[in-house]
C-alpha cells in the first residue's frame, strides 16, 4: 500500500511539471494543460501528505 501511494504522489508531481514544457514546445493547447496541471496538483496534495505522515511514524 506504502509502495502504491509513493508511486500515486510522484505521478502526481510529474502531470504537474512536464505540462508546462509540453506546451512550451507547442504540443499542448492551454486548456489541456490547465487542466492536466489541476489534476496533477490534486494528485500530489492528496498523497505526499499521507506518505509524510507514515515516514515520520516509522
Amino acid at each position: 500500500m506504502n509502495l502504491v501511494l509513493k508511486i500515486l504522489a510522484r505521478i502526481g508531481l510529474v502531470v504537474t511539471i512536464v505540462p508546462s514544457f509540453i506546451y512550451l514546445f507547442g504540443s499542448m493547447e492551454l486548456a489541456e494543460v490547465k487542466a492536466t496541471m489541476i489534476t496533477g496538483t490534486i494528485m500530489w496534495l492528496v498523497f505526499a501528505p499521507v506518505i509524510q505522515k507514515q515516514s515520520q511514524e516509522q
